[in-house]
This record gives structure tokens, sequence and C-alpha cells, in this order.
């Protein structure tokens, strides 16, 4: 099972990291040391968590993206997370998870 990680600038301050592959279980490290990486050595105020690419979301993967989340949170750190498939934000809904992150107009409407 195979996850990455990719850090994009988007302006000052701003850092998108684009998620792809399976979030679960075995690979929420990668998922966990990307963003402690962008608050810690970046140093960045907002970070875009975009999950369009992830094909595979189990519920360590859903509790993965509220730990990074709240770990963000806990600097001061903005998190938005974006672009997750209906079968992501499907499981995000069933761990009740998708109500605690900010869905940002327009992919809160978008079907995948």
């Amino acid at each position: 099972m195979r996850l990455t990680v990719t850090e994009h600038p988007v302006n000052d301050g701003v850092v998108r990291l684009a998620v792809d592959g399976e979030l679960e279980r075995s690979t929420v490290e990668v998922l966990v040391a990307a963003v402690e990486r962008a608050i810690t050595v970046d140093h960045v105020a907002e970070l875009i968590l975009d999950l369009d690419g992830v094909t595979l979301l189990d519920d360590a993967g859903a509790d993965a993206v509220v730990t990074v989340t709240d770990r963000a949170g806990d600097d001061g750190v903005a998190v938005v997370v974006i672009g997750p498939a209906e079968r992501v934000r499907r499981t995000l809904r069933l761990g009740d998870v998708l109500d605690s992150l900010t869905e940002p107009e327009p992919w809160a409407g978008r079907s995948s």
C-alpha cells in the first residue's frame, strides 16, 4: 500500500499538501510527517489538505485527518480540506469526521 504527500506552495504562508494513494492504517504516518514538517519547518499559516488523489480511506485514515487538523490548530495553523471523492467523503461522514472539517466551496457540492 502506497501513499505520497506532495507539498505545493500556494503563496506566502500557504501550502497545499496533495495526498495520493491509500490513506489507511499502514500509511497514516506519511501524512502525519508531511503535516508536521509543514508546521515546524515551513512555519505555514494555512494548510490546504487536498484529498483528491486518495483512492482508499479507512477509519485510521479518517482519524489521521482529524489528528493532523487538530495538531495544526494547536499551532494556530488553519487547515482546509478539499477535493475528497465521494467514496472518501462517505468514509468521513460515517466516522462523523466530515462535519468537523471545513468544506469550502466549490467542492462541497461536487460529485466524483
